[in-house]
Order: structure tokens, then sequence, then C-alpha cells
């Protein structure tokens, strides 16, 4: 476990360790709320994968931490923040408009289901965020839920389904 030993530069430093460190403990109860979930999951097949993850990531966050406690300063580089002055400052997407991408993708999946709305949100994120040509968009898009329907189909696994499979029997992948 490297520490990094390093002070936080000019203005990228947090005004002090509370909210980092709140923040970091909400996140570590959520991993670690995941761990325990799939730990009860009965058959052996089906939690190796969420415990391998959930477990690495549980000591990672752990670990996290505990190099936030153990920090001397809020000026310490853990709790720098880079959007608040480094390269990333001037992006010109913002953090709610990239988290109301991602929610919008939970939304179209529960009207519609996973695979309808992974390909809306692929098209519609790849085109107008991304600014690709349709073509790429299309190429990008095909091959994306390409691979997860395959490996949902390798895996034996189902999507999450939305309003309209309670309404509509569709064919797998779209059920």
């Amino acid at each position: 476990m490297k520490v990094i030993n390093q002070e936080a530069e000019g203005e990228s430093a947090t005004k002090g360790k509370t909210g980092p460190l709140l923040f970091a403990l909400v996140l570590t109860g959520f991993i670690a709320y995941a761990f325990i979930d799939s730990m009860l999951v009965p058959v052996f097949n089906d939690k190796v994968f969420p415990v391998a993850i959930s477990g690495v990531a549980l000591v990672a966050a752990l670990a996290l931490l505990l190099q936030m406690a153990m920090a001397p300063s809020a000026q310490h580089a853990l709790f720098a923040d880079g959007e608040i002055s480094s390269d990333d400052a001037g992006s010109p997407y913002g953090l709610w408009g990239t988290l109301a991408w991602f929610l919008s993708l939970l939304v179209l999946t529960a009207l519609v289901g996973f695979v309808i709305a992974l390909v809306l949100f692929f098209l519609t994120f790849l085109l107008i965020r991304a600014r690709t040509s349709v073509m790429r968009a299309v190429v990008l898009t095909v091959c994306g839920v390409g691979f997860i329907v395959a490996m949902a189909g390798t895996l034996n696994r189902d999507f999450p389904p939305g309003l309209l499979q309670a309404q509509t029997e569709l064919p797998w992948p779209l059920r």
C-alpha cells in the first residue's frame, strides 16, 4: 500500500477534512453493504464475481479511509479537489450534467428495460455529448450493446425489465 505524502497545490486543497472523509465513509458503507449482500447470495457461482469485486473495493476503501484519517491536514493531496483549479476546472461538462445523463439511463431502464434503454442512451450520448457521426455512433452502439448481450448470454443472465416488459412479452434480451 503506497501512502501519498504530497501536499496539495494552491487552491485545489479542500477547506477541511470532514467533507471528504464523510463522503469516503458513505461510499465505504455502500461498498460494505454490497459485500454483505453479495455474500448472502445462495448459489456460489452467482456470488463469486460480486464478492470478489466488492471485497477488493472494500479493502481499497478502508485503506483510503485510514490514509485520510492519518493525513496531517486538509492540505494533503488526498483531499485535493481538482475541479476547483486544475486543468479540469474549465471543462465544458460539469458534474450535474454528467449525472443527469446516467440518471436518464436509469429512468429509461425503468420505462423500457435495460437493453432498449442502453441502445437509446448510447446513441444519444454519442451523438449529442461526444458529437460523433451517425455512422460511428451506430457502430459503437452495436459493438457495445452486442458485447453486453453476448456476455449476458454466456453467463445466462437477464437484464432489468421496465414497464414495457410488464405490458408486453418480448424476446430475450429485450425482456
